[in-house]
């Protein structure tokens, strides 16, 4: 891993790590080289992530790029990744789920019934989903009961939308 195309080789991933099909490995890039834990081994890299934005690169052993993400400027307590994992849109994460799948909150379809917006959303079995809405991008508030996933799909609603004016949306997700 390297985040300095002149440093290829800046971290390497200890011999012998194996990763299971499906699994992931979490390397911190916090610029601390001291082995941390016993079981999980954490591993941390000897450079820090630019929160002003940069480039990661994860390279084979003949400095070959297999995988590269340029970021932007980051936003504090805001995690963000590929969805779905290993896939190619990068994002603002839902919540952060280190050495676990990405969680994305996204809207499949939305339709109005009556006066009551339903939105099916993906959604994660064992997360808790709660709809929130706000007449500013700083005043939210709870409409509808939080709901537990129990599969890839939620729907929530909003049995309280106003007629007319602007009318914002998220979906905030806890375990």
């Amino acid at each position: 891993l390297t985040d300095d195309e002149t440093t290829p080789a800046a971290f390497q991933i200890p011999a012998g790590t194996v990763i299971p099909a499906g699994g992931y490995l979490l390397v911190w890039a916090d610029g601390d080289t001291l082995p941390h834990g016993t079981v999980p081994l954490q591993l941390h890299a000897p450079f820090k992530l630019n929160g002003a934005g940069e480039s990661l690169q994860l390279r084979n052993s003949d400095g070959t790029v297999v995988d590269a993400v340029d970021f932007g400027a980051q936003t504090v307590g805001v995690s963000e990744g590929r969805y779905p994992a290993g896939g190619p849109v990068i994002g603002a994460l839902t919540l952060a789920t280190p050495g676990q799948p990405n969680a994305w909150t996204r809207i499949r379809e939305w339709a109005w019934h009556g006066p009551v917006l339903q939105l099916t959303v993906d959604a994660t079995a064992g997360l808790t989903y709660q709809l929130e809405a706000g007449t500013t991008l700083a005043d939210w508030r709870a409409v509808g009961p939080a709901r537990q996933a129990d599969g890839p799909v939620i729907l929530l609603e909003d049995a309280t939308a106003p007629v007319g004016g602007p009318r914002f949306y998220r979906v905030v997700t806890s375990r």
